[in-house]
This record gives structure tokens, C-alpha cells and sequence, in this order.
């Protein structure tokens, strides 16, 4: 019997206002509404990180950075920073933000949402390389922490990988 090195993929549920890491062969995956997921992948690591993003701000509310679209980012940067990542290493990703609640809603969460962690991701000259971001429904998505990949399901729809 040959003992094997290789390490089974686990897969990490990233809930509403959480943020986890996680090394190749590792998957994180979360399930999105109107909330955002905030991916930040570094090649040379293969080390990802998903934010579940609930609120686009926090104004005086108390709670985890990655509730907040205007507190995570630099959160996930110092999580980086303290392995030893910088920003520019970074690949990042958006999706989510759907508009759940139809367009008569007067607040627009996922929109809200999606423009805050622009302005957020704009602030510390970071640059999504891609996105899949609003719409009419919610998503299923998935960060390969082997290759990078963020596969995004939506019911009734192939899935597309970015």
C-alpha cells in the first residue's frame, strides 16, 4: 500500500457576512441574492478568499467587516497583507447583486451593493478582472481555489465560469 500526499478538496460555505481563505484544492462557494460575493485570488499561491457581502455601508453598525460592502475590502487586504500577499499579486472578482425584491422597490440592495465595493476596490487601485453582476436572479457561485476559476450557477442557466 503507497501512502499519497494528496489532499482532498474540502468546500468552505461562505454565509451572509463572512469571510474565509482557502488553499488549493480547497473550494469556497456561497449562495447570493441581492448580496455580493468579493473574490480575491492570488496565482502564485493559489491562495482565494470570498467575502458574502450583505450591506452596502455600515454607517455606526457594529458587526463583521464582511457584512458591509465599504468595510470589507480593506479587511481582505490586511487578511492578505498578513500572509505575506500584496495587492498588486491580487486578481479580483465580483457577482451577485441582484435585484430580488422587483423594480418598484425603492431601496435596490444589489446595485447598492455593487457600487459601493467599486468605489471600495477604486480606493485601493484595485480593478475587478471580471464580473458577473446584477440581474433578476440569485446565484449559486464557486471559487476554485486550484486554478482560480469563479463558476457562477443560476437556476435554469449554464454555468459560466470567470
Amino acid at each position: 500500500m503507497t501512502a499519497t500526499t494528496e489532499k482532498t478538496a474540502k468546500k468552505i460555505n461562505v454565509g451572509m457576512g463572512q469571510l474565509h481563505f482557502a488553499r488549493s484544492p480547497d473550494l469556497l462557494t456561497a449562495i447570493l441574492g441581492s448580496c455580493v460575493a468579493v473574490v480575491m485570488y492570488w496565482p502564485k499561491g493559489k491562495l482565494g478568499a470570498m467575502a458574502h457581502v450583505v450591506l452596502a455601508r455600515a454607517g455606526n453598525k457594529m458587526g463583521p467587516a464582511a457584512n458591509y460592502a465599504d468595510r470589507v475590502v480593506p479587511a481582505m487586504l490586511r487578511e492578505f497583507k498578513i500572509r505575506g500577499v500584496s495587492p498588486e499579486e491580487l486578481e479580483v472578482k465580483l457577482t451577485g447583486g441582484a435585484s430580488m425584491f422587483g423594480s418598484s422597490r425603492v431601496i435596490h440592495v444589489g446595485q447598492d451593493n455593487i457600487r459601493t465595493l467599486r468605489e471600495a476596490l477604486q480606493r485601493e487601485g484595485l480593478t475587478p478582472v471580471a464580473e458577473h453582476v446584477g440581474g433578476k436572479k440569485g446565484r449559486r457561485v464557486t471559487l476554485n481555489c486550484a486554478t482560480g476559476d469563479l463558476t457562477i450557477c443560476i437556476a435554469g442557466e449554464d454555468p459560466i465560469v470567470i
